[in-house]
């Protein structure tokens, strides 16, 4: 009978053990690690490795060698598989916050359009009146100041 409940922890060991780049016999490694006989299940192990978390393929044709696949690299660089799936936990709980910011930053953005878009018009107007005072102003001046008023 297979053993699948103790394979994920046997997972987790045995990248301890994997070469990074080299091929390995699969049961070898399982062999000198410290399990007990009774809860090395090398079928399961395999099955875990290489169909259902995809850390692994076969090399050559004999069908005994293995290699680590890159998603197997990345997790041995992480420390493990559960080290690697706590890490996979926190990045998405950044970006399930990164994505809140951003609907925010949306909703805002939304609203000051809004805004602007309905008092843009009255904007525009004050700033024509204020330029058109401006220019009558200015020209007052300079025509007082080309004909003196004299007393």
């Amino acid at each position: 009978m297979r053993n699948f409940d103790l394979a994920p922890q046997q997972v987790d060991h045995l990248f301890k053990y994997f070469p990074e780049h080299e091929s390995f016999i699969l049961t070898d490694l399982i062999k000198h690690s410290n399990f007990p006989p009774s809860e090395k299940d090398n079928d399961a192990i395999e099955i875990m490795l290489e169909k259902q978390y995809k850390y692994i393929i076969k090399t050559g044709q004999s069908g005994f060698y293995f290699k680590l696949t890159d998603l197997g690299r990345e997790v041995k660089k992480a420390g493990g598989h559960f080290a690697y799936l706590k890490k996979l936990e926190e990045k998405e709980l950044v970006d399930n916050l990164r994505q809140k910011l951003n609907d925010e930053k949306l909703k805002y953005d939304v609203k000051i359009s809004k805004r602007i878009f309905k008092t843009y018009w009255w904007t525009f107007s004050f700033a024509l009146i204020a330029l058109i005072i401006s220019l009558v102003l200015g020209i007052l001046k300079v025509i007082e100041r080309l004909n003196p008023i004299s007393k």
